[in-house]
């Protein structure tokens, strides 16, 4: 697959774009009645991607800063929840 922008080579990048598929395979399965759930979950994967996009063209260096502490951040989550024995969600 030919990358036109740096995001698109990013790994996280390319799991978002995969769970963006998993997502709309899944919404195909719903029953009607939850149009508002529907379009509520397609549009929030549809945001991380678009946020790793924008992530990753940011040059200020405040902007570096800000995107370190939200790593750092998830991190911290992440390790938080495998203590608790969260199973393991990595691939």
């Amino acid at each position: 697959m030919e990358h036109f922008f740096d995001h698109e080579q990013l790994e996280v990048y390319q799991l978002a774009r995969e769970f963006n598929r998993e997502v709309h395979k899944l919404l195909g399965e719903v029953s009607r009645g939850h149009a508002e759930s529907k379009d509520n979950l397609t549009r929030a994967a549809k945001s991380i991607t678009r946020n790793i996009a924008e992530g990753s063209g940011k040059w200020k260096v405040a902007d570096k800063v800000n995107l370190s502490r939200t790593v750092a951040m998830l991190i911290g989550m992440i390790r938080s929840l495998e203590t608790r024995g969260a199973p393991d969600m990595s691939r």
